[in-house]
């Protein structure tokens, strides 16, 4: 018997996955223009972002609960790593480009599927943040994310006061600009992620993710004036082959 998969259900988590990678394309080089410290900018990302966050986690709350006490240190854990690859790769913005910094930071494709078959056992033959994506399939979903995003906030702000510093009224035109970061990336990019990767086989998701880096070098180009080597451009259009290619569904053999 052949059991083909819920296209429906698959195509919008594709769509969904994909729209969520393309989203934090933009954060890059609305932090470039912003002229902010990698603590700052860091710091002020996720601050921004929490308000509408809370607003988002309350129909969660009431239909699902609250997550329990091992879940929120999970979350928190996850928070405090996500500090950590902001606050570099917002240094790395400024030191090689928006395109190429985000090209590096999601060296996830690599790590994802191999830490989905250490830990869940899942086959990678078979298929920010994989903590986050191990939190969205036990639900409570936004709330897990606010809980990651507060602990980011805070490791920002400790760590880039001592390393950067951090300023907290950069100006109105630098909040507008990380105030839009915040938006594609916290909200709109990193909440899809984390709600249709779980419906995803890790190398589909890790796969897709790399519209992320081929989004940014584009806008990089567009916006900041940047110039992609011939060989970059190869690069890229060796990503979105190998998306394409990774996201197929075939049907599968049902004894």
């Amino acid at each position: 018997m052949i059991k083909r998969p819920d296209v429906p259900t698959h195509a919008r988590a594709l769509i969904g996955m994909g729209v969520g990678a393309l989203s934090p394309s933009l954060a890059p080089v609305f932090i470039d223009l912003s002229g902010t410290s990698p603590g700052t900018a860091s710091y002020l990302r996720c601050a921004l972002t929490l308000p509408l966050l809370a607003l988002l986690c309350a129909p969660e709350r009431r239909k699902e609960g609250s997550p329990g006490a091992r879940h929120l240190v999970l979350a928190a854990l996850a928070g405090a790593l996500f500090a950590g690859d902001m606050l570099l790769w917002t240094a790395a913005i400024g030191e090689v480009g928006a395109g190429l910094s985000t090209v590096l930071v999601n060296v996830q494709v690599v790590l994802v599927p191999l830490l989905a078959w250490l830990v869940d056992g899942e086959r990678v033959a078979r298929r920010f943040l994989f903590l986050l994506r191990r939190g969205g399939l036990s639900g409570q979903i936004r709330q897990t994310y606010l809980v990651v995003t507060a602990s980011a906030a805070l490791v920002s702000l400790g760590a880039g006061a001592l390393w950067s510093g951090v300023t907290y009224a950069p100006g109105w035109a630098a909040l507008g600009w990380l105030a839009g970061a915040s938006l594609t990336s916290g909200v709109i990019g990193w909440l899809l992620v984390a709600v249709h990767s779980p419906r995803l086989a890790s190398h589909v998701g890790a796969v897709l993710l790399l519209l992320t880096p081929v989004g940014a070098l584009v806008f990089g180009a567009v916006a900041l004036g940047e110039r992609p080597t011939p060989l970059q451009l190869a690069g890229c259009a060796l990503l979105l082959a190998s998306g394409y290619f990774a996201v197929r569904t075939p049907a599968t053999k049902e004894a």
